[in-house]
């Protein structure tokens, strides 16, 4: 018992102090007006500096006084002098749940069904008003005379929500009882408080949380792992418990049981059940040694008559491949060889031309036995030998006769003809020129661009054609001067041309988008 106590508050005596952490101080006090006994609860200076965390203190502790449950401590007020920033509860002479599973180990299965029910209850009326615990554990829950359950700290984690200063030991933080989805960022809800009370039936069967270790641990195991199933490390404990807890258990919020007196109801059906009452528990079937063989020897003669099939499947394979190449050879070796005779030396070679060579329809094989006269034949007797005359005797060089060029004189006009002009093409492979009707000259417009192009023509004859994308188009025109205008149908994508030109009687003319673009942009 702590008996000197430097801090004094106005309303209420601080007579001893229960527990410390980082932040708050828990005391035990009582209240000047009645001398009732109540629990102060100060919070640290450096947190009570916060003006917006003592405006939430303030009121989370104004909300949590509407809650009147049995099971449920009572709040009073929260108050401020000077830098002093406390709430003051009602005071419980009972056992924190974490100690009595120190002390006594795990409970029977009918003990946490009955201490289940009571905090289910609690829960489901908080709940009913829109709160939510956010930090249920071993810690916060007291066990008083007959096992009567009070939950303590409703309201205190959403008053200090969000704070770095928690650790593992303080009963601020508990990775233990932590549901699956806060882990992965989000708030307290009433899913969760659901989570922490399978939590802390596990931990009352079992002696101990379903995990265990550093807090990275533990919470990584809450979020990715399932728990042990309790009839494994409690034979004592009827399968059908350890199914209900464990479905509370589940890391799916729709797997859960939706509310504490559901979840309550079906531990008290599970508890009352017969140990040995047939369910569809995590019981694994045993299987035979006998049929495990079988199954096992019938995997290994599968596994070896595939094996035979391909290894005979290849050999045939492999098989037929050599026959193939015997009989490739055989051919070979059956054409005919003709022998020829080697040349000699002394004796005298043929001159054959190239045209009795072409003219021979039978085919010729020439087989060129090099002598060894002819192995050692020097390069420079291969070369055209070449005499030196000195520069005086050398014959005089001959003057080469003068080049004149004669002009060709104009040739006469031709007449047109009469009849239609048909122009031949000048070689193999060209296509036939178009025919040009008598009196008349021929425009052939080219379209190069990737647009419809419309040509207007104004002139002696007068014409409108669209013409596709790299198409062309013939125009019939009458000898004279001409104004071509081109464009597109809806005059965008390309500039308006206009061209102007003349169509010679006889003649062929020849345009498109771009003849005399240059020009026309200077």
């Amino acid at each position: 018992m702590n008996t000197s106590i430097d801090l004094q508050l106005e309303a209420y005596t601080l007579v001893e102090e229960l527990s410390q952490n980082d932040i708050m101080t828990v005391y035990r006090a009582e209240r000047q007006t009645d001398g009732a006994p109540v629990i102060v609860k100060v919070l640290s200076p450096l947190l009570a500096a916060d003006e917006f965390l003592a405006r939430r203190f303030k009121l989370a502790a104004q909300q949590m006084s509407k809650l009147e449950h049995p099971n449920i401590i009572r709040s009073y007020e929260a108050g401020q002098e000077g830098e002093r920033l406390y709430w003051v509860q009602d005071f419980i002479r009972a056992t924190p749940l974490a100690q009595a599973l120190h002390t006594e180990g795990s409970f029977a299965p009918q003990r946490v069904q009955f201490i289940a029910r009571q905090l289910a209850s609690a829960l489901d009326y908080a709940h009913q008003k829109s709160y939510t615990h956010g930090n249920l554990s071993a810690h916060c829950v007291l066990l008083g005379p007959d096992d009567r359950v009070w939950l303590a700290d409703f309201g205190l984690t959403q008053a200090l929500f969000g704070l770095n200063v928690l650790k593992q030991n303080d009963t601020m933080s508990q990775p233990e009882t932590m549901a699956p989805e806060r882990v992965r960022g989000q708030g307290p809800s009433r899913h969760s408080d659901l989570y922490a009370l399978g939590i802390l039936c596990y931990q009352m069967l079992a002696g101990k949380p379903p995990f265990t270790g550093s807090p990275s641990a533990v919470l990584h195991a809450q979020a990715y792992q399932q728990p042990r199933p309790l009839y494994r490390l409690n034979p004592g404990i009827p399968v059908t418990v350890s199914e209900v807890v464990g479905r509370m258990l589940s890391k799916g919020l729709e797997l859960r049981y939706n509310t504490g007196a559901e979840f309550a109801r079906a531990l008290s059906v599970a508890c009352s059940l017969p140990k040995n009452f047939p369910t569809h528990g995590f019981e694994p079937v045993q299987p035979n040694p006998a049929q495990v063989l079988k199954r096992w020897l019938s995997y290994a003669f599968s596994a070896g008559l595939v094996i035979f099939l391909i290894a005979g499947v290849l050999v045939w394979v492999g098989y037929q491949w050599g026959l193939s190449q015997r009989g490739n050879a055989g051919q070979v070796a059956a054409a005919p060889v003709t022998a020829l005779p080697l040349a000699s030396p002394t004796s005298p070679r043929q001159v054959i031309s190239l045209s009795e060579l072409e003219d021979n329809s039978d085919s010729l094989t020439l087989v060129v036995t090099p002598t060894p006269t002819v192995l050692r034949a020097r390069l420079a007797d291969t070369l055209p030998t070449a005499t030196y005359t000195p520069i005086g005797q050398r014959p005089p060089t001959a003057t080469p006769a003068p080049v004149i060029i004669t002009p060709t004189p104009p040739a006469a006009p031709i007449a047109a003809p009469s009849q239609p002009v048909v122009v031949q093409p000048a070689a193999m492979g060209q296509a036939p020129s178009p025919v040009i009707p008598a009196g008349m000259g021929l425009l052939v417009f080219h379209n190069p661009t990737g647009y419809d192009l419309i040509v207007d023509l104004t002139g002696p004859t007068s014409a409108s054609q669209l013409i596709p994308p790299y198409k062309q188009h013939e125009f019939t025109l009458a000898p004279g001067r001409y104004q071509c205008m081109v464009h597109t149908p809806t005059g965008q994508g390309l500039d308006s041309r206009v061209l102007n030109f003349d169509i010679v009687e006889g003649q062929m003319a020849q345009k498109d988008y771009y003849t005399d673009y240059d020009l026309a942009q200077r």
